[in-house]
């Protein structure tokens, strides 16, 4: 990762960069996930259903986030499709980069990125990316967790204080999905 006084422009520029190289060379989509990234056992045999249903789909979606990690209560949810065991769910709202594969709409926009203020949770580049709508999928079982114990060079502390967060937003997905399945 590149390296900045403030951790998330240092998390941002490296962002940006991976994005502009991406664009640059392809193939699409880029699979990024961070190093506090906590897969389960079943996270290879999910992630081959994941890339399938996504290539099947080539222009359908912007960015697939293994682990939404403060949902937006403003969130929608436009389609669910049920494949095996697992549920994507169409969003117009992604936040959270611990695990992420994007399209080339969402490297374009990672790509364009610049700070645009000091506040990391207004003006981090998750944040950006969620402020731009891109049609994001999501299994309602997240892809990673995130790992609680480690130290973050993002926020100089440790990665304890997300547990919560990560939490609400989980409740905040199931609340949407099943609100979704009772209204189709």
């Amino acid at each position: 990762g590149l390296r900045q006084i403030d951790g998330w422009k240092g998390c941002a520029a490296s962002y940006k960069f991976l994005a502009t190289k991406a664009l640059a060379q392809g193939p699409m989509p880029l699979t990024i996930y961070e190093d506090d990234a906590v897969f389960d056992a079943d996270a290879v045999d999910r992630l081959a259903v994941i890339e399938d249903y996504l290539a099947a789909r080539p222009d359908g979606w912007d960015v697939f986030s293994g682990l939404l990690s403060d949902l937006s209560p403003a969130a929608r949810i436009s389609r669910i499709d049920p494949v095996g065991e697992e549920e994507f769910l169409h969003l117009d709202s992604a936040i959270g980069m611990v695990f992420g594969i994007y399209n080339r709409p969402a490297l374009k926009l990672l790509s364009e990125f610049t700070v645009k203020g000091e506040s990391v949770t207004r003006h981090a580049i998750d944040r950006y990316l969620e402020a731009q709508k891109p049609h994001c999928i999501a299994t309602l079982r997240p892809l990673v967790g995130h790992n609680a114990e480690v130290h973050s060079s993002l926020w100089s502390t440790s990665n304890a204080y997300t547990s919560k967060m990560i939490d609400d937003s989980l409740i905040r997905l199931q609340a949407l999905r099943d609100g979704f399945v009772t209204k189709t």
